[in-house]
């Protein structure tokens, strides 16, 4: 977990297409105070889930597109 903003934390995994590029991403943000540490393993292994079962969904579409996603916005370093 990596904060960009003070506060607010947040679990991520990404959507990946047929050969391996990242389409998407899947996650959760939260404020921190809210944060219960004995559940994050447990919302890390539903984020993980989540964007696998999209994974295998996307891949199995006829539509399917295989290309890189592009980063939009900014990151704060």
């Amino acid at each position: 977990m990596l904060e960009f903003r003070p506060g607010i934390v947040g679990i991520a995994a990404p959507v990946l297409s047929r050969s391996g590029n990242a389409l998407a991403s899947i996650g959760l943000a939260f404020p921190k105070r809210k944060l219960k540490t004995r559940k994050v393993d447990t919302l890390v292994t539903l984020v993980r889930e989540a964007a696998a079962t999209l994974s295998k969904r996307i891949c199995r579409s006829e539509w399917a597109l295989d290309l890189p996603a592009r980063r939009i916005g900014r990151i704060r370093e």
